[in-house]
């Protein structure tokens, strides 16, 4: 398993801030009133992209590695128990919450990736809920446009038509949860910046090995 469960949260407060069809949100708008009107999932999906960017586009560490869902309950809890936090960025309170420790004991004997990006390639891709592929693809780009000191490319779509076209990239069918085969080990960031404006980075492609 990659991933760990969290309780659910549900918000009784806030409305999802919706961006003119057409345009991406802007860095402004993934806030605390945004979180906590989102999925669980998403929210999930969101540290994962954003930490993904952060360690691989902007080049820093994280001083605290924990699950996604561990980071998500986190921010969470840091906006509902004070709303007047609302305004602040989400991608500041996840680096923010990287900054601490976890609160449970490492587990061992887990995979180590040292390519980058490591396991976020097609086969997370396929085994992710759909919030959470949104989740990845708005984190990414929250962190992106926010941290990245010379851009590489730009966004001009909304991160759930990237999400379309990243799906249809990988061929990714629902009903059984595949992608073509040649293309599960091709990282998400590079399909992502294959749909990029000014960007020659090309998502490269190979039979996966038996």
């Amino acid at each position: 398993m990659r991933f760990v469960l969290t309780v659910a949260c549900f918000s009784y407060f806030c409305l999802a801030v919706t961006p003119p069809e057409g345009k991406p949100p802007t860095s402004t708008q993934y806030d605390g009133h945004w979180w906590l009107s989102r999925d669980p999932k998403e929210q999930q999906g969101f540290v994962s992209g954003a930490a993904d960017c952060y360690i691989w586009e902007v080049k820093e560490k994280l001083r605290h590695s924990k699950s996604a869902a561990e980071d998500q309950s986190s921010i969470t809890r840091f906006y509902r128990e004070d709303t007047s936090r609302l305004d602040r960025s989400a991608l500041e309170v996840f680096l923010d919450a990287a900054d601490q420790p976890s609160q449970y004991p490492a587990q061992k004997g887990g995979e180590v990736w040292k390519e980058p990006h490591g396991y976020y390639d097609g086969q997370w891709w396929r085994e992710a809920e759909s919030a959470e592929r949104l989740g990845f693809v708005e984190g990414y780009l929250a962190c992106y446009t926010q941290k990245t000191k010379q851009l590489k490319g730009e966004f001009a779509t909304t991160p759930l038509d990237l999400v379309s076209l990243i799906s249809g990239w990988y061929g990714f069918k629902e009903d059984d949860r595949s992608v073509e085969p040649a293309k599960e080990t091709t990282k998400i960031a590079d399909v992502l910046f294959h749909f990029s404006e000014k960007s020659d980075r090309r998502p490269a492609t190979h039979q996966k090995e038996k």
